[in-house]
């Protein structure tokens, strides 16, 4: 994982160096995994803070690029019932996410609007599983494990296409909404076909711009 988070931060801070008209700041928000499972239908939505790191560079006018390295929490719940006995469980997967997206800004009012699409690729480094068994309506103490990919057959990799509509302040804020397609089976075993997609809403601050 930490080789990856150097690459990561090497590409992003390379994007200075390499171009004039570059912009780099935070960025922070709230994302929404929504699970795609064959074998669990009822799946549930999960929602998580993300935070993440984000530059900004001009290709020609019209035309931006817009990489970022971000933390991004995945995940899914589901809960089964037989007799009086409900179980809840949920996967929650810690990933690098490093979407490369284009921008078309069109100027509308004080600001741009931005339209955004492009590709993106999660790295999963952790995750755990959490499980509540619930008898009679009395739960007993939820249990926490760590998530083993090799065992449970969830992929690490995971790759998408991004969509998004943005706006652009000139002091340095922007607000988007992103949605990503999860395009890749995350189930390695076969089984199933479970595929994860994000909606996410992120404000930014530019720091350097």
């Amino acid at each position: 994982m930490k080789k990856l988070l150097i690459i990561s931060i090497a590409f992003l801070s390379a994007q200075q160096t390499s171009f004039a008209k570059v912009r780099l700041g935070l960025q922070a928000g709230a994302s929404v995994s929504q699970p795609s499972i064959n074998v669990f239908p009822d799946a549930k939505s999960l929602v998580f803070l993300q935070p993440g790191l984000v530059t900004d560079f001009k290709l020609f006018s019209g035309l931006n690029f817009k990489p970022s390295l971000n933390y991004l929490r995945s995940g899914f719940g589901v809960s089964t019932t037989s007799g009086s006995v409900t179980t809840d469980q949920a996967a929650k997967i810690n990933n690098i996410n490093i979407p490369l997206n284009f921008t078309v800004p069109i100027t509308l009012g004080p600001g741009k609007l931005l339209i955004t699409a492009g590709p993106s690729i999660n790295y999963a480094f952790s995750g755990n599983s959490v499980s509540t068994i619930t008898t009679s309506g009395i739960a007993a103490p939820s249990t926490l494990s760590p998530l083993d990919f090799s065992t449970t057959g969830i992929s690490r990799i995971n790759w998408g296409s991004n969509f998004g509509l943005g706006y652009q302040l000139k002091n340095g804020f922007e607000l988007n909404a992103n949605y990503t397609l999860g395009l890749k089976n995350l189930d390695n075993t076969g089984i199933t076909d479970f595929k994860n997609n994000t909606i996410a809403l992120l404000a930014s601050y530019y720091f350097i711009k």
